[in-house]
């Protein structure tokens, strides 16, 4: 099962799902950045609260009660997916159970920091690295990367921060991410704590696993000259500059300890979780969703460890399994992405998805009842597992070729990843 896992996460990385594991921002000077102190290298981290606070946002007016009932009441809002059921924990590590490794499968080599390496809390570069690298398990808070930002965006954020947030939120169903005040605190925080080319020690999560979809390297950087080393990753965790990342599933070396820090920053109410603080309103929501993915994809890998026949999109390969099986029942397991304005499209008999990214299949869903029975839209950005007879009858790609498709005509066809059965 580790194995099937390993080779779901390596897909993610490299902008979908597939087959076989694939090896693998500039902050601007206009916008405000607040510094927190480094913590002393062998004491604990020092967080400091990023000291303004949010200007609340005056709720809307209801809208009018209408005059005369509507022919046919509209369908309810869809309610969010709930928070997928946690499996029980692991236990939380013991102290020094966190240390680097000499495991020459996992180990990438140690490397300087570059002036001015530090892109933002989660992004870095190194000296004599064309790429940059992505840490693992996080994910902090924006910058401005235009080295010209927005002045008017720029000037939201500073004097009327709720406005700010809820312009860059606009109607995005699901969470997105812009430059905040805490990320400026964060990016800082992280100088701070690396100082002038400092020495990094980086190593993988798992073997084969080396890059994000922009050809970031992802890793783990330890921080030298300190006995015992320290991870910067988890520390940004545990000082409440970032919670723990699991959108493209667990950390298989350190899941418990990063699950402990981000518990610790949340007691503490460091960083993010504090509610006083410029950063990102909607932790609940990003957590319940990132959650939702991280157990879709643990239970599909026990699916597939199990002897399931499921191909994973995102892939050519997988598309290439796919084609000699038109005609045929397949089943399939892939991300409806949340940033691709073709992911969920309307039609005149229903309604079409587009599952796995650019190397994906079309889900044709036909019929207005079917469609409602489904929700396509709280789908999107979630992992799905999707069976029915393949044809090659999907709209075009590129003018030339067509996707390959399946017509769903029951809801059954369609299963959020988070409600696969636990094996």
């Amino acid at each position: 099962m580790r194995t099937t896992l390993l080779a779901i996460l390596a897909a993610l990385t490299l902008g979908g799902l597939c087959c076989t594991p694939t090896p693998a921002r500039a902050p601007s000077r206009d916008a405000p950045a607040a510094t927190v102190p480094p913590p002393a290298p062998a004491a604990p981290v020092p967080v400091a609260p990023v000291p303004v606070a949010p200007v609340p946002v005056a709720p809307s007016a209801p809208d009018p009660a209408p005059v005369a009932p509507p022919p046919v009441e509209p369908a309810p809002p869809d309610p969010p997916p709930p928070a997928a059921p946690a499996d029980p924990p692991p236990p939380v590590p013991a102290p020094g159970a966190v240390a680097p490794t000499d495991d020459p499968k996992l180990v990438i080599g140690e490397f300087v920091l570059a002036p001015d390496g530090v892109t933002d809390a989660d992004t870095l570069r190194l000296v004599g690295q064309r790429q940059s690298i992505r840490l693992l398990g996080i994910d902090a808070e924006e910058v401005f990367h235009d080295k010209k930002p927005t002045h008017e965006l720029v000037q939201l954020m500073r004097t009327d921060f709720g406005a700010y947030v809820e312009r860059m939120h606009a109607d995005s169903p699901l969470p997105v991410k812009y430059a905040t005040p805490l990320g400026y605190a964060a990016t800082d925080w992280t100088k701070a704590f690396l100082g002038a080319g400092a020495r990094l020690r980086l190593e993988r999560d798992v073997a084969g696993v080396d890059a994000d979809n922009y050809g970031r390297t992802l890793c783990y950087a330890w921080v030298l000259g300190t006995d015992p080393p320290r991870l910067l990753n988890l520390e940004l965790v545990r000082a409440g500059y970032s919670p723990y990342y699991v959108k493209y599933g667990r950390l298989v070396r350190f899941d418990a300890a990063f699950r402990a820090a981000q518990g610790e920053a949340q007691a503490a109410r460091r960083g993010i979780w504090d509610a006083k603080g410029q950063h990102y309103p909607d932790y609940e929501q990003r957590l319940a969703w990132w959650e939702r993915r991280a157990v879709a994809l643990e239970r599909f890998a026990a699916l597939a460890a199990a002897g399931g026949t499921t191909v994973q999109l995102g892939s050519a390969d997988a598309l290439a399994v796919l084609a000699g099986r038109k005609g045929s029942e397949v089943d399939v397991f892939g991300l409806l992405e949340d940033h691709d304005p073709q992911a969920i499209r309307t039609t005149p008999t229903g309604t079409t998805l587009r599952v796995g990214g650019k190397h994906g299949i079309e889900v044709a869903i036909e019929g207005a009842p079917v469609v409602a029975a489904i929700r396509p839209e709280r789908l999107r950005g979630e992992l799905l597992r999707v069976t029915g007879v393949l044809d090659g009858e999907g709209s075009t790609v590129r003018g030339r070729e067509r996707y390959l498709r399946i017509v769903v005509r029951s809801a059954a066809q369609i299963t959020p990843g988070w409600e696969l059965p636990r094996n």
